[in-house]
């Protein structure tokens, strides 16, 4: 006791060096809050893909309770420091359908309109769900006020919100949050764009993720979407930007979306994340910084199959540096998502194009996906949850 009292007045009076060193995070552990030091911190955000509280999803959240939907994977969500995803439905009453979702291309399931509770935020809160965005097609199924019903939700219950607002300036607006020392602004774009559902100057929707002139994305929008984050890269630590892109079942990334991808790292981003596709697309490292092309479905009516396998994207942070991930695979099933198998992480890891395997699990690149030890763990969790 003595020398330690010697080593705490030694500090005093000379001062302090640490040797900062990141530590490994299993997926199942919870993560401790890190000591603040004067110039780095460290967190760790996960992010996953679509989150739908309509459909069949709202009739087991109506039977069970909305935090049924998130109880098997309960510990990964809370392993890190905040998760991030894609709220694919609007969350409340009101509203009448969108006239851009004809009666006959809803009766033939060619579209779809996704409504869950404002109540559901509380249980995104519990989840440990930080922000969301809200650029994606089904966002204005019921028009205005059924979105700003979703955004009233989610801020009642401490969530930022992205990707959508009652004019272009606001939906353009970065998710705003902050954890150990660290603060993150998530940018939310769609190139999904349903007529009449983007935002205008005069007029709410979403935040487009591409020209307005085209479908796709072009270097025009690329280079607009650059500036965006180099001017919020000097405002905070970390940049984030969540795109709603690409087509239905296609997990493969098309030239444009690399360049789009790139180009954002290149402007200061540290993360791009994609959704839409309901699939699941490669995880690709560039610069320094992390490319998820499409994370999938996360919380979804999902046929068995490729829809209904995801994955929790967990990246560790070091300040404003991307310290490391790992991808945590899960399956889904009647809409809920739970721990893979060793058979699903395997396709899980196919579909993230991961490379060979490491000693006793999934390996991609810098990181394994799960250990085995883990895996059991997580299966034992996922039986016991109900």
């Amino acid at each position: 006791m003595a020398a330690f009292w010697f080593f705490v007045a030694l500090l005093s009076a000379g001062g302090a060096l640490w040797l900062m060193q990141p530590t490994r995070i299993a997926p199942l552990a919870a993560v401790p809050a890190p000591a603040p030091t004067p110039d780095r911190h460290r967190s760790t955000v996960s992010f996953v893909g679509d989150v739908m509280l309509g459909g069949g999803v709202a009739e087991v959240a109506r039977r069970r309770g909305t935090d049924t939907l998130f109880a098997r994977v309960d510990p990964w969500l809370h392993a890190g420091d905040a998760v991030v995803g894609n709220l694919e439905c609007v969350l409340s009453t009101r509203g009448a359908p969108t006239a851009s979702k004809p009666e006959a291309a809803l009766r033939a399931h060619r579209e779809w309109l996704l409504r869950g509770s404002p109540e559901d935020a509380a249980a995104l809160a519990r989840a440990n769900f930080a922000a969301m965005t809200l650029a994606n097609n089904h966002s204005m199924d019921y028009r205005g006020v059924a979105m700003d019903d979703s955004l009233a939700a989610l801020h009642g219950a401490g969530i930022a919100s992205t990707g959508a607002g009652d004019d272009l300036t606001r939906a353009q607006s970065p998710a705003i949050f902050e954890r150990a020392g660290i603060r993150f602004a998530v940018l939310g774009v769609s190139e999904i764009l349903p007529q009449g559902s983007w935002a205008t100057r005069g007029r709410s929707g979403v935040a487009p993720g591409r020209g307005l002139a085209r479908t796709s994305l072009d270097p025009a929008f690329d280079g607009a979407m650059a500036r965006r984050v180099r001017a919020w890269r000097d405002r905070v630590d970390v940049v984030v930007v969540y795109e709603h892109w690409g087509t239905e079942l296609v997990g493969k990334p098309t030239d444009d979306q690399r360049a789009f991808a790139h180009a954002m790292i290149d402007a200061g981003a540290q993360l791009v994340v994609g959704a839409h596709p309901h699939v699941l697309g490669p995880i690709e490292n560039y610069r320094g910084g992390v490319i998820a092309y499409s994370l999938g479905n996360f919380v979804f009516d999902a046929y068995p199959g490729a829809a209904a396998r995801s994955a929790i994207l967990q990246v560790r942070f070091d300040g404003a540096r991307v310290a490391g991930w790992e991808a945590v695979p899960v399956v889904i099933t009647g809409g809920i998502p739970h721990a893979a198998d060793e058979r699903s992480a395997r396709a899980i890891a196919r579909a993230l194009e991961v490379g060979p395997t490491c000693h006793d699990g999934l390996r991609m690149p810098g990181a394994c996906v799960t250990t085995e030890g883990t895996r059991r763990a997580a299966l034992h969790h996922s039986a016991h949850a109900d």
